[in-house]
């Protein structure tokens, strides 16, 4: 990997634009979301409500990595962007 000066990341990211859903309260709220990159350690999704979301749900993959979740932490947020640590 890479080390970029500024760069704090432990490990690369991979673009992409998959289709995903956001999981808390025990199954009871879902969100639709989009991962916009991944990598092994966590990931930057976008969705419209950010502010809403609690600092730890489960991230529920669709297409190309369906069925894989991830149980998630919020490391940074925005209006419609978190950047998460997986679990």
């Amino acid at each position: 990997m890479m080390h970029v000066v500024g760069e704090r990341r432990r490990s690369s990211r991979r673009d992409a634009l998959l289709s995903s859903r956001l999981v808390f309260n025990n199954g009871r709220s879902v969100l639709d979301c989009t991962v916009r990159d991944i990598s092994d350690i966590g990931a930057r999704v976008s969705l419209e409500a950010a502010a809403t979301v609690p600092d730890r749900f489960a991230l529920a993959v669709k297409g190309p990595l369906d069925g894989r979740v991830w149980l998630c932490r919020v490391v940074r947020r925005g209006p419609s962007e978190l950047g998460v640590v997986f679990e």
